[in-house]
């Protein structure tokens, strides 16, 4: 049973995708371009980024509060839906894997409404990440990465990349 807050964010994603996703839709699909506009309004109600903790400017919310707007917002478009929610992912990459300097930079930049990448996708391997071929092989302070991926949602308007990739002989990792 979902609490009060919960139904009151849930319904403000049903509304905002009844009067701003549903109706554009179609041309949004037709003209295969990132919906700037629509991204902006949803940042501007809470909508996205979520789960980034209150720390680095988020809301702190949990998987609950992800998954029902996100289901709303994909009520309205799946295509949209899903473009919408790209930062969300990269940012659960880093909040439950990354430093406390990789959270300190990306976090408050994806509430800020910066986007991101996530390359996880690779060709011939689809989204197995137990399968990864792609290496990062440590380089002093830096890692070098070896490999390819595909189908990376928001790489032409991201800011910076969450990649997958193993580090290791045995284990994959990010």
């Amino acid at each position: 049973m979902l609490n009060d807050e919960a139904r009151q964010l849930q319904q403000l994603a049903r509304t905002f995708a009844g009067r701003e996703i549903i109706p554009q839709a179609a041309e949004l699909d037709r003209a295969k371009a990132f919906p700037q506009a629509i991204y902006d309004q949803a940042l501007a109600l809470g909508l996205l980024n979520l789960t980034v903790p209150e720390e680095y400017g988020g809301a702190g919310l949990g998987c609950l509060a992800l998954t029902l707007v996100t289901e709303e917002l994909c009520r309205g478009c799946v295509g949209v839906g899903a473009a919408l929610s790209i930062n969300s992912l990269a940012a659960d990459a880093i909040i439950h894997h990354g430093s406390e300097e990789q959270k300190q930079w990306v976090l408050p930049r994806l509430v800020a409404g910066e986007l991101a990448s996530y390359a996880a996708t690779e060709p011939g391997g689809g989204s197995d990440v137990a399968g990864l071929q792609t290496r990062a092989v440590r380089d002093g302070d830096e890692y070098v990465l070896s490999g390819s991926k595909t189908w990376i949602s928001n790489a032409n308007l991201a800011s910076f990349f969450v990649v997958f990739a193993r580090t290791g002989e045995g284990a994959a990792g990010a």
